[in-house]
């Protein structure tokens, strides 16, 4: 039973962070049990479902998707979430069969891990390097600087991640992992102290590249929001209208957009901020492992209940879409349409 279970080793770079493990197993009470149930059980269940309702999604952004450059952007985050999704649950898995948190120095265990980041972070990265792209391309005029572009941008974006997370790879391979034993609540526990040099420079890279994806993820819709008013802003540009001349459906259109950050960080941020805290918390804990199980109780429960906000929020946009046989653009292009420009919305590009 995992009274503490780090989600993932490589989201962390703290000195000296205790993981708690229960050793006698027939002395774990009710309250145990729950505790276990929520670490790892009921995770389970939620990456399981988050599979399934992120491969209708990839099934979804294939087929009915018109625009090449929309399905770049919806298939390449389904695809990442699902393969990170993938990791993360293989992780439990093998964390469990191996039935004891010392996999976490095992090599398989670092690669999914490795593949893990490496997905999350090419998410977070995939609608900031389309605004910047589109960016250039308003301030160039350059026709030519469309889907290619873009798609390469994605590319690119890939190759750089995966390149960095080798940082990560590096470093779990070189954790050094000592434990000791403590008896609490009747319960006697091991605990793992994962050791590493705060001094590194790789870790300080490392670590300014966890704090921009930590900043980037809630975020991301809302940055591809944006996007998408650059991006019409130049479509604008390039068939020689002006757009801001057109105050009042530009201001409807703004008036509309206020619904998609709402939207999306009711689901995003939160997970951010609990994560964020218990990381804070794991930084700041004393020497007493009381408050250390404690806090780390306290977050985990928090930390699954949002998970489980997230993934049926996922699920049931997808359950709706199949059932409907609406596709979710079709939400989009009520608050985005642009009332007297009549040859579409800004997702028709």
């Amino acid at each position: 039973m995992y009274v503490k279970y780090l989600k993932q080793l490589n989201r962390n770079s703290i000195v000296n962070i205790p993981i708690y493990e229960a050793l006698d197993h027939e002395n774990i009470d009710h309250y145990g049990q729950l505790i276990k149930f929520f670490n790892y059980k009921f995770p389970q269940i939620l990456f399981i479902l988050g599979i399934v309702a992120n491969s209708m999604q990839l099934v979804t952004y294939i087929y009915k998707t018109n625009k090449s450059l929309n399905k770049v952007y919806f298939v390449t985050i389904s695809v990442t979430q699902l393969i990170a999704l993938f990791c993360t649950l293989a992780n439990y898995t093998f964390i469990d069969e191996f039935k004891s948190l010392a996999a976490y120095s095992h090599i398989t265990c670092k690669l999914f891990n490795y593949i893990y980041r490496s997905m999350t972070n090419l998410t977070a990265w995939t609608a900031p390097l389309l605004i910047l792209t589109t960016y250039f391309s308003i301030i160039t005029k350059n026709i030519l600087n469309t889907h290619k572009s873009k798609t390469n941008a994605i590319l690119l974006a890939f190759v750089v991640i995966l390149g960095a997370g080798v940082l990560d790879l590096i470093y779990i391979e070189n954790i050094p992992i000592i434990s000791t034993e403590i008896n609490q609540n009747q319960t006697n526990f091991r605990i793992f102290y994962l050791c590493a040099m705060r001094n590194n420079q790789m870790m300080l890279l490392r670590d300014l590249i966890d704090f921009v994806f930590y900043f980037l993820l809630p975020f991301n819709f809302l940055f591809f929001a944006f996007y998408l008013i650059l991006n019409e802003i130049r479509k604008y540009k390039l068939d020689g209208k002006i757009v801001l001349r057109r105050s009042k459906n530009y201001k409807l259109m703004l008036k509309r957009f206020k619904a998609i950050p709402l939207y999306f960080l009711i689901f995003n941020f939160p997970i951010w901020l609990v994560t964020f805290l218990n990381y804070y918390f794991n930084l700041m804990s004393n020497s007493d492992e009381n408050d250390d199980i404690n806090h780390s109780l306290r977050f985990e429960f928090y930390f699954t209940i949002i998970l489980l906000m997230n993934q049926s929020h996922y699920f049931l946009i997808t359950i709706i879409n199949l059932f409907y046989d609406k596709f979710i653009m079709d939400r989009f292009k009520r608050i985005f349409y642009l009332h007297g420009y009549h040859r579409g919305s800004l997702l028709t590009n």
